[in-house]
């Protein structure tokens, strides 16, 4: 996968991006990856918070928490790719995740994220 320079880490809290949580969001970035959004969390938990509230993170977008070894695409509900789903949704098996999308997005753009994220979670696989 070719990577290209972009990548923002940021340390804040979540009142100051307006959850009204007082506790520390850890370091999270955005890197791009064969043309997908790629973000980078310390927690599958801060994962799926900030698909809530960080208007720059899309559905389709990328999740990687390396910490959990997670892997996961944002939409309302995050899904996993891997086995472990941490505080993402799993799918079920018999599904597939291209069927669960629940917002709109484009079939490229899905096939795209799809491909590097299970790229990605091929590092993760018999762990």
């Amino acid at each position: 996968m070719e990577n290209s320079v972009t990548k923002n880490f940021v340390n804040t809290t979540w009142d100051e991006i307006g959850g009204g949580f007082e506790n520390e969001l850890q370091e999270y970035g955005m890197s791009i990856v064969d043309d997908v959004r790629v973000w980078t969390f310390s927690s599958t938990s801060d994962a799926y918070d900030m698909t809530q509230c960080d208007d720059d993170l899309k559905t389709g977008d990328v999740l990687l928490i390396p910490s959990e070894k997670v892997v996961g695409v944002a939409d309302v509900y995050p899904m996993a790719v891997t086995r472990h789903a941490g505080h993402l949704h799993g799918v079920k098996e018999g599904f597939k995740i291209e069927d669960l999308f629940v917002c709109d997005i484009s079939a490229d753009y899905m096939n795209k994220a799809l491909k590097v994220a299970r790229g990605l979670a091929t590092s993760y696989e018999g762990e």
